[in-house]
C-alpha cells in the first residue's frame, strides 16, 4: 500500500502526504545503502529474485521488509538488510518487483520539492549521528545515499 500511495502523490502535498513521503524517503534510502553494500561484497551463491508487494516481517527484529529482504540457504526465515548478512552462504535477495519505478517516483517527487528532499536528508543525518548508525554517515558522505 505504501508504494501505491507514493505513486499517486500529487504535486501539492497535504501534511499527511508530506509525512508519508518523508518516511518513505528515509526507508527507501536506508535500503539503497544496504543493497549497495550487499552488491559490493556479495556472499557466495548470492542471487537476486523479484518479490511481490506483500509485506514480510524480519524474523530478527520484526521490521517490515517491504522493499527487500534476504534468505540464506540454511533457513527459510526472511531477514531485513539492516542486519549482518555477510556470514550467510547461498544468500538470496528478494527485491520488490517495482523497486526501479518506486525509486524513480521518489526522485521525481524530490526534484519537484527540494524542501522535502532536504527534510529526508536531515532525518538521515540525524539517524546517522547516533553511534549505532555511524556506518550510514560514511555512505552518505560517499554519495551512496542520494535522493
Amino acid at each position: 500500500m505504501l508504494d501505491k500511495e507514493m505513486m499517486q502523490i500529487r504535486d501539492t502535498l497535504t501534511d499527511a502526504e508530506r509525512e508519508l513521503a518523508i518516511y518513505f524517503g528515509i526507508s527507501l534510502s536506508l535500503h539503497k545503502v544496504a543493497r549497495w553494500c550487499l552488491y559490493q561484497s556479495p556472499p557466495q551463491g548470492f542471487d537476486t529474485i523479484q518479490k511481490d508487494d506483500n509485506i514480510v516481517l524480519c524474523t530478527n527484529c520484526g521490521r517490515d521488509c517491504f522493499f527487500s529482504y534476504v534468505i540464506h540457504e540454511d533457513s527459510s526465515d526472511p531477514i531485513c538488510l539492516l542486519h549482518d548478512w555477510s556470514r550467510f552462504k547461498g544468500c538470496k535477495l528478494y527485491l520488490h518487483q517495482d523497486i526501479k519505478e518506486i525509486e524513480d517516483k521518489q526522485s521525481e517527487l524530490f526534484k519537484k520539492d527540494n524542501q522535502l528532499e532536504q527534510q529526508v536528508q536531515d532525518a538521515l543525518y540525524d539517524i546517522a549521528s547516533t553511534t549505532a548508525n555511524k556506518w550510514l554517515l560514511k555512505f552518505m558522505v560517499k554519495g551512496v545515499v542520494s535522493l
